[in-house]
């Protein structure tokens, strides 16, 4: 069919479709002319009679669908390899199924066994295994990253090496997955390629948890899921483009991924026009802008009226301990409701990084109280300390005369010295204040990951050059507080940081856990 007559057709069918949503009459006549089409191009039996179709198969419904659901008409999605192909065979062409305006029996038209083995391989994808494989890919390749910059420099590979080898290849075979970033026999990429590799797969992972967290709603939300399988098709396509770019042929999750949006689109009737081909490109350097636009429509769905009453209740609960905090100070009772408030919107399925419990926490997150807290509030720590690393504007207090005389006492203590941080993500402008405002001659900021083990903090402190160790506490892991014993290994004196890094707040710690020691030396 030349092109001149193609489109018109399907332009006059998308027309029809569109009035038969709502015109009785016109699916009326769709549905006979359906089956009249149907049993004029009826195969014939070798005896010139009608072959009747087997029962078993043309009764057959798709799996997982309503039986009064019917896709729509959709591109077909290419395969990206032959293996991809061999896993689920893609449609030459999806049918367009209409609604029928007969009884459902009788309207059943034939199965096509390429439509079933498309819902059956989405069946049997597990988004939320593919979601946390991925997270485990993403530290891997981080982990690639950090192993090659201390090998570089001179790092002991029994100490600062081996431990964390053996912790991630732990971490991979616990959820059944290959970690090919960090296996002796996989390819050796360069630094941009695993960096950008790192960010794909968590990319990927944000897209899966949000598509996730659309799907368990009730009802589901028809554009926000359309915008959602968007994104992770454009996710997985550009994950696809960073495990190549890495010197690996096939990832068996970006691979999943594919396979699971190809059966998604016709299950849920959604058509994706880029992303889904082995042709489409996405870059993996612009990571970044996608990231953005995952958020930008978590957000939208979190601050929808549809919130839960559950959560809504929570926040409630939040504000208001808060709000006694701001009007009558600090009081134990008080934090234990913040906390806890916290720790039950996490538990229920609000993300770490949610910018409406951020706003709601930033103001008093320097007085939060100096304790082990739950898992969850930690998580939204560190989201709340890398949005800070991001700021530009240095953190500011109120000068007051105190606040400048201890700041002072300090830098005749620190002046000319060298200082190791350790902890959370490293903030240009805070690691600038604090060398400033103590006359330090470097400021050496070992930012920390989760799980990481407290030996990798050991170089840091061994340094010959460094006078003080700070630890911040409240964007660290509870093990970190071994990091005492290297402190007493090599004489160095650690001050624990429960606030924030305010020269004037890093002072008044500093003078009441070390001052005497910094004295002596």
């Amino acid at each position: 069919m030349t092109e001149d007559i193609r489109r018109p057709i399907e332009s006059l069918a998308a027309r029809l479709i569109s009035l038969a949503e709502t015109d009785e009459g016109i699916r009326s006549e769709l549905h006979a002319l359906a089956r009249a089409i149907a049993e004029y191009t009826r195969p014939r039996s070798s005896a010139g009679g009608i072959q009747q179709p087997d029962d078993a198969v043309t009764q057959q419904e798709p799996p997982g669908v309503q039986p009064e659901i019917r896709p729509a008409a959709s591109e077909p999605a290419e395969a990206q390899t032959a293996a991809d192909e061999r896993a689920v065979e893609a449609p030459a062409r999806a049918t367009t199924w209409i609604h029928p305006a007969v009884p459902h029996a009788e309207a059943r038209p034939p199965a096509d066994t390429r439509l079933h083995a498309e819902a059956h391989a989405e069946q049997e994808v597990d988004l939320s295994e593919v979601q946390q494989r991925c997270m485990i890919k993403a530290e891997g390749a981080r982990w690639s990253v950090r192993r090659q910059r201390r090998l570089a420099d001179g790092a002991i590979y029994e100490l600062d090496i081996e431990p964390t080898d053996r912790e991630i290849i732990q971490k991979g075979r616990a959820v059944g997955t290959y970690l090919w970033m960090n296996s002796p026999d996989g390819p050796c990429p360069q630094e941009a390629a695993l960096c950008d590799l790192a960010d794909c797969f968590e990319t990927a992972a944000s897209a899966i948890a949000l598509v996730r967290g659309i799907l368990n709603e009730t009802p589901v939300n028809r554009e926000e899921l359309e915008s959602s399988l968007k994104l992770l098709a454009e996710a997985q396509c550009m994950l696809r483009a960073a495990t190549t770019a890495a010197g690996w042929e096939k990832d068996a999750d970006q691979t999943a991924i594919h396979i699971w949006l190809r059966g998604a689109t016709w299950r849920y009737r959604v058509y994706i026009s880029r992303y889904m081909k082995a042709t489409d490109n996405a870059d993996p350097a612009e990571w970044s802008h996608l990231a953005a636009r995952i958020d930008e429509l978590d957000g939208q769905i979190q601050q929808r009226e549809s919130f839960t009453k559950k959560r809504r209740q929570l926040f409630g609960q939040l504000r208001y301990h808060l709000g006694r905090i701001e009007r009558d100070g600090d009081s134990d009772h008080q934090w234990e409701k913040v906390i806890t408030s916290v720790d039950e919107l996490v538990a229920i399925g609000l993300q770490p990084s949610s910018i409406e419990l951020r706003e709601a926490l930033l103001p008093f997150v320097d007085r939060l109280p100096e304790a082990e807290f739950p898992p969850n509030l930690k998580l939204v720590l560190r989201e709340i300390d890398r949005f800070l690393a991001l700021r530009p504007e240095p953190e500011r207090i109120q000068p007051d005369e105190a606040s400048d005389r201890k700041i002072e006492q300090v830098r005749n203590l620190l002046e000319g010295r060298k200082v190791a941080l350790v902890g959370g993500s490293r903030r240009p402008a805070a690691a600038k204040a604090l060398k400033d405002a103590f006359g330090l001659s470097e400021l050496n900021w070992i930012a920390s990951e989760n799980h990481e083990s407290v030996k990798t903090f050991e170089p840091g402190v061994a340094d010959g050059e460094v006078a003080l160790v700070l630890l911040a506490i409240r964007w660290s892991s509870h093990s970190y507080g071994d990091l005492q014993d290297y402190c007493d290994k090599y004489g160095k004196p650690l001050v624990r940081l429960p606030a924030g890094y305010n020269p004037a707040q890093v002072a008044h710690q500093i003078l009441e856990q070390a001052s005497e020691r910094l004295q002596e030396v």
